[in-house]
């Protein structure tokens, strides 16, 4: 019997190691591509930076990357940036750290300190392997990016080399349109002036050639906006509300992964098309989108959702009620 008790609480806790070792994974990856996310970089470059005194980044950072996304749709978006994430695992040795630190953006944390000859070699590798990419086997992208390193500095942590990349990243897509700066606003890591000029900060923010119909965003940025709104409405009035669509197949399960993809287009495609360009939604799973809408009631969110899976039917070709929508309003922050 002892032999017995032994064994099962050996199998127990083995099983709760499995179990906290999963959700360590959870907490360090990002969802899409299996990469470390900017919090788990941070924190494993920075205490690498910490012990060793030693470390080069480099940060990769996909040109207009949302008209891939509206020209082609969110699936090739984010196979594309699958694929991106493939290749630089390849491309890096493993005791390299490789994360997505943002919707189109990429860190790679190299644990020597390299000269910036060597830096700028191995952007210029990534660039060139990343000229021409086919996805899906069937659409060729030429893709453009912005791609810049830095090294180590003495005192340097993790942010310090992140916004030394950073920098050069804005430096570099500045000097691409031949615009001035003119006025003094902080200086960088080496001492040399930052100039700003507020118009050039407006245009650099604006949205060019905005689509009609609902403001697409990956599920990071919605969240920040969602938190935006939350706050605006302690001091503000507003009506707000969140939808979840969510897919379904005839027997009320996630639909096969052959049927998803397809479906899934149209109906963010529906979403994109049925709402204003005040909305917002994002892709929230494999078979969910998140849709919030401002300044409504409660009586047009359902009418509105109700519009949404009527295009998505009609396009689809189909009767069946295949999506189910569930709304719920937004409160201001703290309450």
């Amino acid at each position: 019997m002892r032999k017995k008790t032994t064994a099962g609480k050996e199998r127990t806790r083995r099983q709760l190691e499995q179990t906290i070792a999963a959700y360590q994974k959870l907490a360090e990856e990002d969802w899409l591509t299996g990469l470390y996310n900017g919090r788990a970089m941070e924190e494993k470059a920075g205490e690498y930076l910490k012990r060793n005194r030693a470390g080069s980044m480099i940060l990769m950072d996909i040109d207009q990357f949302k008209k891939i996304n509206d020209t082609y749709g969110h699936i090739i978006g984010d196979q594309l940036l699958q694929d991106i994430a493939s290749v630089l695992k390849k491309m890096f040795p493993s005791g390299c750290l490789i994360g997505r630190c943002g919707g189109d953006e990429f860190a790679i944390f190299m644990p020597q300190t390299l000269e910036e000859e060597d830096i700028q070699r191995r952007c210029r590798q990534i660039r060139e392997r990343f000229v021409r990419v086919e996805v899906n086997g069937t659409v060729i992208l030429r893709l453009s990016m912005t791609i810049c390193g830095g090294s180590y500095h003495p005192g340097f942590g993790y942010k310090d080399l992140f916004d030394l990349a950073d920098q050069k990243i804005v430096k570099e897509k500045r000097s691409r349109t031949g615009e001035t700066l003119e006025r003094v606003a902080v200086a960088d890591v080496n001492g040399d002036e930052i100039r700003i000029d507020m118009k050039i900060l407006a245009k650099e923010m604006r949205e060019e050639d905005p689509l009609p119909g609902a403001y697409c965003q990956d599920y990071e940025t919605f969240k920040s906006i969602y938190r935006f709104v939350e706050r605006k409405m302690i001091r503000k009035d507003m009506g707000a509300f969140l939808i979840l669509f969510t897919l379904t197949d005839m027997a009320n399960e996630f639909p096969t992964l052959e049927q998803r993809d397809y479906q899934l287009e149209l109906l963010g495609q529906a979403i994109q098309n049925n709402l204003r360009m005040g909305d917002l939604y994002a892709q929230y799973s494999s078979c969910q989108f998140l849709v919030m809408l401002s300044d409504t009631t409660e009586e047009n969110v359902e009418m509105i959702a109700g519009r949404i899976c009527q295009a998505f039917y009609k396009e689809n070709k189909m009767e069946d009620e295949l999506i189910l929508h569930h709304t719920y309003p937004l409160k201001p922050a703290g309450k």
